[in-house]
């Protein structure tokens, strides 16, 4: 139905089993580049619609860059998810905010986002074939908490920022519907030039050190050289004490007796972190844990790192075999679990072609991968040699 409207040839001429350059592309939808412009045209004109640029980034193209922008997997909240699969009036969604890399808090219930099923550790890809808002497409569960898994609450003052983030990113997208004028870069570019002039007393090397960004950078967005990514304006806006919108919406009105923003001037610019303690029984401890336990799911070893606040480089070294034998444990189980998947395929293939046969229709494989949960599996070999086995056994092929 929206193909035909769209100008967007790789999608416009997409067939079913070339859906996958769509998929790949899902992130773009949403933005700020021509993709999403060509949707929200298309589905304009299909739905009569004419707000549908809201719920994407287009107003702010000016401002935004893309490189980074968003997720490549969704991100939700669980417990937004368990209140909307439990209202009868509520319907279930995916907020924008959601998928915007910078955010990783959801501010409305003081919780971190997750990224990973709660049933089947699997991360979850923006578009598939059974894409389902609130529903993992991998295994078909319910995004939320599981029974015994409580949310992750905002705690540290870390996840503070992270909530801070959320809060101004969020103001952002509320404002977007009220917008009267186009966003220009030149707004940020003035406020960070007077920002020079009344902060610093001029010098930029003295502002580019207090928010933690090199001389040449700074230089280059005072002069227009270049523009910061949504990470530096977040950076600009926290270490300022200024609202991101503000930053990018309004003349800033800087004076030297605001003693609210002397923080900046602070010494915590382009300062060398103490180097982290390793502690390898705390490490081995972990490790012995996590290869001995009877979990159907492992962590990788870099989300192992990132939880010991390590590289992987120093698990690596100092603990070769453990590492390697839970990297050749977590494929065997990722083994297991996509041969599973592959055999309850097969078996409903075979019930779907009984059943189709039945009915009096021919079981073609397009017929048949129209009915299944999973059609891309039939790339796989035994997959389709289950299609044929039945056919031979319904008396349909020699």
């Amino acid at each position: 139905m929206i193909a035909p409207h769209l100008k967007q040839t790789f999608v416009k001429n997409c067939t079913s089993r070339s859906l996958g350059i769509l998929f790949a592309k899902a992130k773009t939808i949403n933005g700020c580049g021509d993709i999403a412009q060509d949707f929200v045209r298309a589905i304009t004109i299909l739905s009569h619609n004419k707000n549908l640029r809201y719920l994407t980034l287009l107003d702010w193209s000016e401002i935004l860059m893309t490189k980074g922008l968003f997720r490549s997997h969704k991100a939700w909240c669980p417990v937004c998810n368990q209140k909307w699969l439990c209202s009868s009036t509520d319907n279930i969604y995916e907020p924008l905010i959601w998928s915007i890399k910078a955010v990783k808090v959801c501010t409305k219930h003081n919780t971190l986002l997750s990224e990973r099923c709660s049933h089947c550790s699997q991360k979850i890809p923006l578009l598939t074939w059974r894409s389902r808002n609130g529903f993992c497409s991998n295994c078909e569960e319910p995004l939320v908490n599981s029974r015994n898994q409580a949310p992750e609450l905002i705690t540290n003052i870390n996840l503070k920022k992270q909530e801070w983030i959320a809060n101004s990113i969020g103001k952002i997208l509320e404002l977007t519907p009220s917008l009267t004028y186009p966003v220009s870069k030149n707004q940020v570019k003035n406020n960070l030039n007077l920002a020079v002039q009344v902060l610093a007393d001029g010098n930029s090397a003295t502002l580019a050190s207090s928010l933690a960004v090199p001389r040449n950078t700074l230089w280059g967005w005072c002069q227009g050289k270049s523009f910061p990514t949504l990470d530096n304006l977040l950076n600009i806006s926290f270490r300022l004490n200024i609202s991101l919108a503000d930053l990018i919406t309004k003349d800033i009105e800087f004076t030297t007796q605001d003693r609210s923003r002397e923080r900046i001037f602070e010494d915590e610019g382009l300062q060398r972190s103490s180097p982290r303690k390793f502690d390898p029984k705390k490490a081995e401890t972990i490790l012995l844990k996590i290869l001995n336990g009877s979990n159907n799911s492992i962590p990788t070893i870099k989300e192992i790192a990132q939880k010991l606040k390590c590289s992987r480089r120093t698990l690596s070294r100092h603990f070769p075999d453990l590492c390697s034998r839970i990297v050749n444990k977590r494929r065997a189980i990722e083994k297991t679990n996509h041969n599973r998947k592959i055999e309850k395929c097969c078996q409903e293939v075979r019930q779907t072609t009984i059943s189709l046969y039945e009915q009096g229709q021919y079981p073609h494989e397009a017929n048949v991968s129209k009915l299944i949960s999973h059609p891309g599996f039939f790339r796989y070999k035994k997959v389709r040699n289950t299609l044929k086995e039945v056919k031979r056994e319904l008396g349909l092929e020699p």
